[in-house]
């Protein structure tokens, strides 16, 4: 009986460190929430997406085995930047990365977290992407697009028992989203708001 009742929250644990610090895992799944069954919680927190400037077109010149496994390395890099920094990850979505700090655990220094993880992905994690992709012979590599945006957001699972996904909703994150796109054609890749 005692291990028929340890199996859900192993699951959860398993499924819930791929998008969240292994340091959160445990504090989520010890807390009233209950891990992944957590119904929907308010946070301030800071809302991050990132986006990679020209990759749609460059990936039409490739075959798609080359264009997944350049971009399966952008992405390990840059989500290895985000949970190193105790954010979470959101979504994928193609080239396009949406990530929260401060949520689903409350943290203090959720702008300052956000921040280091973008300065670092624009210092350190794409200037080294760029120069894996020079040695491919891929190209002299991209520029990216960041958008921050500090307030309050509702986070939680949403979906179906067969799809589960945490999500972070509300207009913080809509206006994350759209500071991001504010960077396209300009000389800046990363903007954030007076909040953060």
């Amino acid at each position: 009986h005692r291990d028929l009742h340890s199996f859900p929250t192993r699951r959860s644990s398993d499924l819930f460190s791929r998008f969240v610090p292994e340091n959160v895992v445990g504090e989520v799944l010890a807390s009233a929430d209950g891990g992944l069954r957590l119904g929907g919680v308010q946070r301030t927190a800071t809302v991050m997406f990132t986006d990679l400037r020209g990759f749609t077109s460059f990936a039409e010149s490739l075959p798609p085995d080359r264009v997944i496994a350049v971009l399966n390395q952008y992405l390990s890099s840059m989500s290895d930047g985000i949970l190193d920094h105790g954010g979470t990850l959101v979504a994928y979505m193609g080239d396009g990365i949406m990530a929260v700090f401060g949520a689903p655990i409350a943290s203090d220094d959720h702008a300052d977290q956000a921040l280091a993880t973008a300065r670092e992905m624009l210092d350190v994690r794409l200037p080294r992407f760029n120069a894996w992709l020079r040695e491919e012979g891929l190209g002299d590599g991209f520029r990216m697009g960041i958008g921050l945006n500090s307030g309050s957001v509702m986070s939680g699972n949403v979906g179906s028992e067969r799809r589960l996904e945490y999500t972070a909703i509300g207009d913080t994150t809509n206006t994350a989203s759209r500071i991001e796109g504010m960077t396209k054609g300009t000389a800046h890749q990363l903007f954030f708001a007076e909040s953060t």
